[in-house]
């Protein structure tokens, strides 16, 4: 902003008329010919249709010259952004500041821009060997481009006016887990991995992360049961749980089996703890085959789990677009 100060002090020298009309402007702002090589640009930023539940975030702007290098990074915009720029072509990445279990990488190149979500320790002994555990992200919204076009285009003869929305670039998977109980056991927590996730969202491309294999931890917690709706199952009843993961996609690869498996861990009130893992690969690939390889923005998985005296088993129900179907127990181990 040091070139808005030069400007600024050039105005009060111009007179106290011309001070005022700055002032009452809410921006110093001046004729174009005063900025030879450069121009005014002003940079909207709009919540609505990000996928936000509100408009309650400040922005990280960060604009790269024509090589793609970073030109100019701007932190705290509320709704609207101006200054001064040299004339010439700008691409931006804009992200709310206000992610969670997430961090941002190699900004100095818009090719390389990466937000990733920060490592953790395994919470559960039963988990995938040799693959790293994320947080699991949260509130990640990020745009590449301007509504108007995908380049912010600076002449010293126009004062550009160009807006944004960051939105929603997580998938929200939800775990649905249905229990039934015989004997006199009682389900306490259930909890567990899921293995096969990306962990990272590359800005300037607008992709996830393609190579490496990670895991997100889950805590289900129960919601109703078939008698009642009230949270508390009777010993017949089937009990419903559900557990949030949020990520930015699924890896893929030509490995049939495995590739993203789940991992449980059961906990059995004044009892053991029960843990199997289970192919959910077949499930990820039947979804990314009905949207033509794309994940849903919201999409759910449904586990039947049966739990006797003797341990428990649990049948992954093949997707389809309601999330609901019917199919074989997937293999265990």
């Amino acid at each position: 902003m040091q070139r808005i100060a030069r400007y600024a002090g050039k105005a009060a020298f111009a007179g106290s008329v011309v001070l005022a009309a700055l002032v009452d402007a809410g921006c110093v702002r001046r004729d174009l010919e005063d900025y030879p090589g450069e121009g005014y640009v002003t940079v909207n930023v709009d919540w609505a249709g990000s996928g936000a539940p509100s408009a309650n975030h400040t922005t990280r702007l960060l604009f790269y010259d024509k090589d793609g290098k970073l030109f100019r990074e701007v932190n705290n915009v509320g709704t609207k952004y101006q200054a001064v720029f040299p004339k010439g072509e700008y691409s931006v990445v804009a992200h709310n500041e206000d992610m969670g279990n997430m961090d941002w990488r190699n900004n100095d190149n818009i090719a390389t821009a990466e937000t990733f979500a920060v490592g953790r320790e395994y919470e559960f002994g039963h988990h995938p060997e040799g693959v790293d555990c994320l947080e699991v992200p949260t509130e990640v919204y990020v745009t590449n481009n301007f509504h108007q076009s995908d380049k912010l285009v600076v002449s010293d003869i126009s004062n550009p006016e160009v807006s944004l929305t960051p939105t929603d670039r997580l998938h929200h998977l939800t775990l649905r887990f249905h229990v039934s109980v015989t004997g006199n056991e009682t389900v306490e927590s259930i909890g567990g991995a899921i293995g096969g996730v990306s962990g990272s969202w590359f800005a300037g491309t607008a992709s996830h992360e393609k190579v490496y294999h990670f895991a997100h931890e889950f805590h289900a917690v129960p919601t109703e049961s078939e008698e009642g709706g009230d949270g508390e199952s009777t010993r017949a009843a089937t009990q419903h749980w559900e557990a949030p993961v949020n990520m930015f996609g699924f890896q893929t690869t030509e490995a049939s089996e495995w590739v993203h498996p789940l991992y449980m861990s059961l906990q059995v009130k004044d009892g053991p703890l029960l843990t199997a893992a289970y192919d959910l690969t077949p499930t990820v690939y039947s979804i990314l085959n009905e949207q033509e390889g794309e994940l849903p923005r919201k999409f759910a998985i449904d586990v039947e789990i049966n739990v006797t005296g003797a341990g428990f088993s649990a049948n992954v129900i093949p997707w389809d677009e309601s999330g609901t179907g019917n199919g074989s127990p997937r293999p265990q181990k």
